[in-house]
């Protein structure tokens, strides 16, 4: 069974697929199971609509430095949904074991 993913500093943000919003607002859950190294991270989560040419940002999490549980209340969302991952480290393989779980998506 896999549990969580890793992720390094490497050259820059780690974006994830875009998915839609299941509604119009959503509680974001992430949990950082490991530090490697110095690493701190910082999670944003970003929408557009379909017509859009870009994304913008919706919200973040505060910048993650210990083994955490943190939750995000964000409302508003638009049709599609990302999150970025951007990990603040001196070495490139430096990151975080993260799980991301699925949002509590509400209808309002």
């Amino acid at each position: 069974m896999i549990i969580g993913s890793y992720i390094h500093k490497g050259n820059g943000a780690t974006y994830s697929p875009t998915f839609p919003r299941g509604g119009l607002a959503a509680i974001f859950t992430a949990s950082v199971l490991q530090l490697i190294g110095a690493a701190s991270l910082l999670i944003s989560v970003e929408h557009k609509n379909e017509e859009d040419t870009t994304f913008t940002n919706l919200g973040a999490f505060a910048n993650i430095t210990t083994v955490t549980n943190e939750v995000l209340d964000l409302s508003g969302i638009k049709e599609q949904v990302r999150f970025v991952y951007t990990i603040t480290a001196t070495n490139a393989w430096e990151g975080v074991l993260l799980l991301m779980t699925a949002p509590a998506w509400r209808p309002y």
